[in-house]
């Protein structure tokens, strides 16, 4: 295969297909040809990258968790207001069940009871969320709108409550859906934080 001028944007692509393949089919199973045919190309395009489907997977972890922490900081950290800060973090820390990194996500975070190295990547995310809304209560706790609590604590709980309802999510539960998962989240934070006014608008999504 000719080398592409633009091997990165070769890389992303692959990595794309393989997100969706993965959503579509679950690893058990996966190949590299299932995810060529995903991405229009020959397998030998696909292994000239990933020599094989364990490096193939571990580039998809790593781009999920860099996407979904860094949509999230984007969007917590350019305002001012604690408030609107975890708001925006409850908005976006809910998964789409129709977006392929959400069901490829929790499919390799599933992995990583077999692989150190996608262990980490857990762990990598888990810790990144966290400090996300560690920093917003924190800002929140010295502007005098959140209870004086621990605030690693809160962000520890309200992350794992976020990753509770994803599963449900993405395993397409009935009793949840996305709204209610949001209330969820919201809720807690507004017990834990004693905040009445951090509401999420689901009218304006």
């Amino acid at each position: 295969m000719a080398r592409p001028r633009n091997q990165h944007a070769r890389r992303a692509e692959i990595v794309d297909a393989a997100t969706s393949a993965i959503a579509a089919r679950g690893l058990m199973g996966l190949r590299i040809k299932d995810v060529a045919d995903a991405a229009g190309l020959s397998p030998g395009s696909i292994t000239y990258y990933f020599p094989g489907i364990d490096e193939l997977l571990l580039a998809v972890h790593e781009a999920a968790v860099t996407r979904f922490y860094e949509g999230r900081r984007t969007a917590a950290t350019d305002v001012d207001d604690p408030v609107t800060a975890l708001t925006r973090l409850v908005e976006l820390g809910i998964c789409d069940p129709d977006d392929p990194m959400s069901p490829a996500l929790y499919e390799l975070h599933l992995y990583s009871a077999r692989s150190p190295a996608h262990a980490e990547l857990m762990s990598t995310l888990f810790d990144l969320e966290t400090s996300l809304y560690r920093e917003a209560i924190d800002g929140g706790i010295a502007a005098g709108v959140f209870a004086d609590v621990d605030s690693e604590l809160v962000a520890r709980g309200a992350v794992a409550l976020e990753d509770g309802c994803g599963i449900h999510l993405v395993g397409r539960t009935r009793a949840l859906d996305a709204a209610s998962a949001r209330s969820a989240v919201t809720q807690y934070l507004q017990a834990a934080l004693r905040c009445p006014d951090l509401v999420v608008d689901e009218h304006s999504r």
